[in-house]
């Protein structure tokens, strides 16, 4: 309840009734001295004693403090007691939560501020619903005040004042635009000094500051008895505003410190303009021969032009500093959001656990002895029923404490609209900065008349600046090409990892890769199965036991992988894999490697495999969304890639089908990665000559194929000798591209996954699956046809990963990496052997022929496909 001076009484307050009269005529002296300094308060000061609960280590300690609550900065504020001027400390108001639980000491409350929790104990229940309720009502009127327009304005008041800073040192420069003539600079000494504004507002604040300290001192300094300081409310109202006066001390201060920056950088402009005043006299000389001053005119409205550039910049900088502290602050209030979220859905649990006590306590069931104790059952129904109420009371805390969190969230979600829409206001002022620019700049730029009529050359200094400024609009307006872009080819749709999904037919087959299509982004999208949600836990407690520079070849490693990369950690657990092939000649080459080499082909008048390059980049993987046309994203940095690998390894160039690899490693990888990601795979992990203009390696690799099948899977292998089929005109194309070609994505990935940790074996352990999966399929087929049709639309229907991966590594062991190895050498040095004696024969053949002109090597392997030289070196 309120008390006759306007003073909630909680607690053990004063009562004023009693003062001495001289303690009446220093409170009326205080009010008539301090009248300046203290604010209009709109309700009366919530003060009185409580019980501050803390724990040091094992120890906890009760301690009664005096709380007075401060409207103006939304703390409540404690001191060691009540005569005291300073605080001990303060309780943040303004995001608080308070609850109290029934089972707790009588008058026990808590103050939760995020994840600082305040124990306070009142001296009953009464006096705790009296302080709860108070403080409920003052966070709403802080809130509200907060939500004014006005108010967003506060936590960047040094940011105002420097903006105000920089807005009079525009104005002093723009009331004196036409800096090239010396009649308008002679008033500049006639005005007052900012430095002199400054030392003035400075000794104001100090001045003011320092009167209102004497005067509380004098007031302190009055002969009184400590019990009549203690005692009196108009001593604390004192105390009170002292604290005031030393907070707007400091702000003052703060203003102060800014107002001298200001200073420094308009002291700055003054040397500018007074160097500019120099020169100007010395040009005068000059102004005599009309030439010199045209040249002169000419020289002043380039300076001008660059100051204005520069005044350009400033305002850019200073509009992106404010948009980084906008997007700060919609952080902060996304967070603060999601806790009032969180402590919402708290209470509504402990509502509901309430609801159920509640139940329960009424629902007890009547004894069935005829015999009944009402000696005993009358207390417990008394205490059950002084439970129920203290459960209610709760209830109805609880359910107001939900109301008021939910305004306060309201109003955080309408502060963050207000900031965003400063945002958007604020980048439209940049761009009109600009505009403006470059027209300016187009202005300057136009050819002019001097006086004989001819037309004066353009500056060379203006000519550059048009030129970068359109270099800017233009890599500016990339992300509306690409908006525009992605707007006309919207109409399409495609995966998770932007492959192009294809509409279903009439006809069987089509339906047959939709329903594939489907079957993968289902797969893709399973990371909430139990499977999956186990994987992700396994790899991210054992990338955060082992960082990435301590991560090395072992089983655990190796079985994680089998086992699948969860997409979140594929980029990262991809980087650690390529380097470890790559990291001594990374390390040898040095860093920027991969810029060098690009900027070489810029510097370059002719590279022999550009042609071909450029005719692959859009059928690379004409099905996705980042390499589709000629403005996607893909297609720059996939040429970027070959162009510098052909200058890392000339003696490869490049070879139809590392478009493809590196296409797909980009979808994945960051461009610099990628390139390493493929001088891996040529490099280091694949054979020699594997993509060479001959292909002597793929082709060995498709005999070691043919053997390996016949081993593992003898029926098969029969079977399609007996329909005389050869399985390299499909499995050449599987090896040459990595299983990128005609195969679903996540099947490509989890050989990928294996494929960068175990080498080239991968490839011919899933080359092996595939014919056992569809073992049943091929031993079906009749003749060459539909055993033709069945092969060609296998590798599409390889969409059960988890079986498939199954079958790789367990059904088809054992698999050594030594036996591979020596079947390639055998099959290597018959290859070569064969090769040589084709060669033998086309010279023989030429020289018998001398009038007919024959291709080279090269001349096919430019310009057939790699799937039709394959067939033809199978045939």
């Amino acid at each position: 309840m309120a008390d006759g001076d306007g003073t909630i009484a909680v607690g053990n307050l004063i009562d004023t009734s009693d003062t001495p009269l001289d303690c009446e005529q220093d409170k009326q002296c205080l009010i008539k001295d301090t009248s300046n300094y203290s604010q209009e308060i709109t309700r009366p000061p919530l003060c009185g004693f409580l019980t501050l609960h803390s724990k040091t280590g094992l120890m906890k300690s009760y301690k009664t403090k005096w709380f007075v609550y401060s409207d103006n900065v939304g703390k409540l504020l404690y001191y060691k007691s009540k005569g005291e001027l300073r605080p001990e400390g303060e309780i943040f108001i303004t995001h608080a939560t308070f609850s109290f639980d029934v089972k707790d000491k009588p008058g026990v409350f808590e103050i939760r501020v995020g994840e600082i929790v305040t124990v306070l104990e009142a001296a009953d229940r009464e006096e705790m619903f009296t302080w709860l309720q108070e403080l409920q009502t003052r966070r709403k009127d802080i809130t509200k005040k907060l939500s004014r327009p006005g108010i967003l304005k506060v936590s960047n008041a040094s940011k105002d004042t420097s903006a105000e800073s920089n807005g009079d040192t525009n104005t002093v420069l723009d009331e004196h635009p036409h800096i090239v003539l010396r009649e308008d600079q002679k008033h500049l000494c006639d005005k007052p000094t900012v430095s002199h504004s400054i030392n003035k507002l400075s000794h104001n604040v100090s001045k003011a500051a320092g009167s209102a300290k004497q005067r509380l001192s004098a007031m302190f300094n009055r002969k009184s008895t400590a019990d009549e300081i203690s005692t009196c409310d108009s001593c604390l109202a004192l105390s009170q505003d002292l604290y005031e006066a030393e907070e707007e001390a400091r702000v003052a201060k703060v203003e102060l410190s800014a107002n001298q920056a200001v200073l420094k950088m308009l002291n700055d402009q003054t040397n500018l303009l007074t160097q500019q005043n120099m020169s100007l006299k010395a040009s005068m000389e000059v102004y005599k021969d009309p030439n010199l001053a045209n040249q002169v005119d000419q020289e002043h409205e380039i300076r001008k032009l660059k100051l204005k550039v520069d005044e350009l910049n400033q305002i850019c900088e200073r509009l992106k500093l404010d948009n980084k502290s906008l997007e700060c602050e919609v952080s902060d209030l996304k967070e603060r959001q999601e806790m009032c979220t969180e402590t919402i859905s708290a209470k509504d649990s402990v509502i509901v656990a309430l609801s159920q006590k509640l139940e329960a306590c009424t629902s007890i069931p009547s004894p069935t002895s005829p015999h009944i104790d009402y000696a005993t059952v009358e207390p417990f129904h008394e205490s059950v029923k002084d439970k129920l109420e203290a459960y209610e009371l709760q209830n109805k805390f609880l359910n107001k404490e939900i109301l008021e969190l939910h305004s306060v969230r309201l109003e955080d979600e309408k502060r963050m609209q207000e900031l965003h829409t400063k945002n958007m206001e604020l980048e439209a002022i940049f761009y009109q900065l600009q505009s403006k620019y470059l027209l300016v700049l187009n202005e300057m730029n136009k050819p002019q008349l001097d006086e004989t009529g001819d037309t004066k050359p353009v500056d060379e200094l203006m000519g550059r600046l048009l030129d970068e400024a359109i270099n800017q609009e233009q890599t500016g307006g990339v992300e509306l090409r690409d908006s525009l872009n992605s707007s006309h080819r919207a109409a399409k749709k495609y995966d998770s990892y932007g492959f192009e999904i294809e509409e279903w037919s009439d006809d069987i087959a089509s339906k047959a890769a939709g329903l594939q299509r489907m079957s993968e982004n289902v797969l893709a999208s399973m990371f909430e199965s139990p499977e999956a949600v186990s994987l992700r836990v396994k790899w991210e407690n054992y990338l955060a036991v082992v960082s990435s520079q301590d991560i090395q070849r072992s089983v655990e490693f190796k079985n994680l992988i089998r086992a699948g990369i969860p997409k979140d950690h594929r980029e990262k657990v991809w980087n650690i894999l390529i380097n470890f092939h790559v990291k001594k000649f990374r390390a040898s080459v040095g860093t920027g490697y991969y810029t060098r080499l690009v900027q070489k082909h810029s510097r370059s008048k002719h590279n022999p495999v550009a042609k071909q390059i450029e005719l692959d980049l859009r059928r690379t993987l004409p099905n996705n969304r980042h390499f589709e046309a000629d403005d996607s994203e893909g297609i720059p940095k996939l040429r970027r890639m070959l162009l510098a690998y052909s200058y890392h390894n000339p003696t490869v160039g490049y070879c139809q089908g590392m478009n493809r690899v590196a296409a797909f490693a980009l979808l994945f990888l960051q461009e610099e990665d990628a390139f390493w990601c493929l001088v891996a795979i040529i490099d280091f992990i694949m054979p020699p000559d594997y993509f060479s203009p001959s292909m002597v390696a793929a082709q060995a690799d498709q005999r070691v194929l043919r053997e390996i099948l016949s081993e593992k899977l003898p029926k098969v292998t029969a079977h399609l000798e007996s329909l005389e089929i050869d399985i390299s005109l499909f499995s050449f194309n599987w090896f040459l591209t990595l299983f990128i070609e005609s195969i679903p994505t996540c099947t490509v990935l989890r050989i990928w996954d294996s494929f960068l940790c175990e080498g080239i074996k991968i490839l011919f352990r899933y080359a092996t699956a595939f014919f056992k999966f569809n073992e049943e399929g091929i031993l079906n087929t009749r003749d060459f046809l539909s055993a033709n049709q069945h092969l060609r639309e296998m590798a599409a229907n390889m969409v059960d990963v988890e079986k498939l991966t199954d079958i790789a590594f367990k059904e088809i062991n054992p698999f050594p990496i030594r036996a591979i190895n020596v079947k390639r050498a055998m099959y290597l040095q018959q290859v070569k052997a064969e090769l040589k004696e084709l060669n033998a024969l086309r010279s023989e053949f030429k020289s018998q022929r001398p009038d007919i002109e024959f291709e080279s090597e090269d001349d096919i392997e430019e310009g057939d496909d790699f799937q039709d030289h394959a067939e033809m070196i199978t045939l």
